[in-house]
């Protein structure tokens, strides 16, 4: 049995012919998608993304002095943590404080790496690579006053801790010195 034309599938050559009687239409819509895609690229605001990258590191005076932990931390929650405080109300005070017209930021950890990117977008590219840089700048500022203020308060801790053991040192030296005072004293005839 023979197939008939009308239940042939299609060739080829049938779908060039059908090209060829609608080459119009086709041309057409090529170039109406090519224009509107153009009007949408040339009236569309470019938008700029610049990014500060901030290497963290973990510790802080107070693991120092950990007996419990010896000064083991989880990493993951320690870079959560920088973020957090990155995105605190201190921190985003102090960089509108400087930068008045700050671009919005997207704060993100890297998983590779202890690193955490600060990007910001702008339709300025200036204004985009600025609001990235202050943000780290400002980041490290308030980090290192904390750090300053946590050694600080870790040194009085020490001192306080110094200070009751000379006091300790002194009462043994002179309950000895008392010791030695009566076995060296002459015993009563």
């Amino acid at each position: 049995m023979q197939p008939t034309p009308d239940t042939a599938e299609p060739d080829l050559r049938s779908y060039l012919d059908v090209l060829q009687r609608r080459k119009w239409i086709v041309i057409g819509v090529v170039v109406v998608t090519a224009a509107i895609a153009l009007a949408l690229s040339v009236t569309q605001t470019p938008l700029y993304r610049a990014t500060a990258e901030v290497l963290v590191e973990s510790g802080t005076p107070q693991q120092i002095f950990d007996p419990v932990t010896g000064g083991y931390t989880d990493p993951v929650r320690d870079i959560q943590n920088e973020i957090e405080f990155m995105q605190s109300d201190g921190v985003t005070a102090a960089v509108e404080e400087e930068l008045p017209d700050a671009a919005p930021v997207t704060i993100t950890a890297r998983e590779d790496a202890d690193i955490i990117e600060i990007s910001a977008s702008s339709d300025e590219a200036q204004l985009a690579a600025e609001t990235a840089n202050t943000y780290a700048e400002v980041y490290l500022r308030e980090r290192r006053q904390q750090s300053v203020r946590d050694y600080q308060e870790s040194a009085s801790v020490v001192q306080g801790q110094l200070q009751q053991l000379n006091n300790e040192i002194a009462a043994l030296t002179s309950e000895l010195e008392g010791i030695s005072l009566q076995l060296l004293a002459p015993a009563p005839e």
